[in-house]
């Protein structure tokens, strides 16, 4: 993985071209042990992140959890803040009905969305008078 502009490479393309090397040729092995679960929150998650002899670092540092690097400097883009900003609470007791719930203030333009477990809310009910007054009692089985 040589730079485009005909300059020499360096020692970041040197190791993106062997990085990428390594996972073409261990495929067979990140395919046969990788997770069938949906969900899989351990590992670094190298399946996927070479293609055509190119290697996706930002994929594999995500994978990592940041393990792998050290970030001394970054650029940011923030987008700016909504011209209203209103909240709003909706009690719902299965996630299958904040799912539905979620999907459908997302069409109203809704910029965040937080789901807080019976868990959370208990210990804010507990711990401030006013989530009390706000927060119904959660049921101890939600179904």
């Amino acid at each position: 993985m040589a730079p485009t502009n005909g300059q020499a490479p360096t020692r970041a393309h040197e190791l993106a071209r062997r990085l990428s090397d390594l996972v073409q040729r261990e495929k067979s092995l990140i395919d046969e042990h990788r997770p069938g679960a949906l969900v899989d929150r351990s590992g670094y998650h190298i399946h996927g992140i070479a293609d055509n002899g190119q290697v996706d670092l930002a994929r594999l540092l995500v994978g990592s959890e940041g393990t792998l690097a050290l970030i001394t400097e970054a650029t940011v883009r923030t987008d700016p803040r909504p011209r209203l900003s209103r909240g709003g609470l909706a009690v719902l007791w299965t996630v299958g009905k904040c799912r539905a719930g979620a999907l459908a203030v997302s069409e109203q333009g809704v910029s965040a969305c937080d789901l807080m477990d019976r868990r959370l809310l208990t210990i804010a009910r507990e711990l401030d008078v006013r989530f009390d007054l706000l927060i119904p009692a959660m049921p101890r089985r939600c179904y």
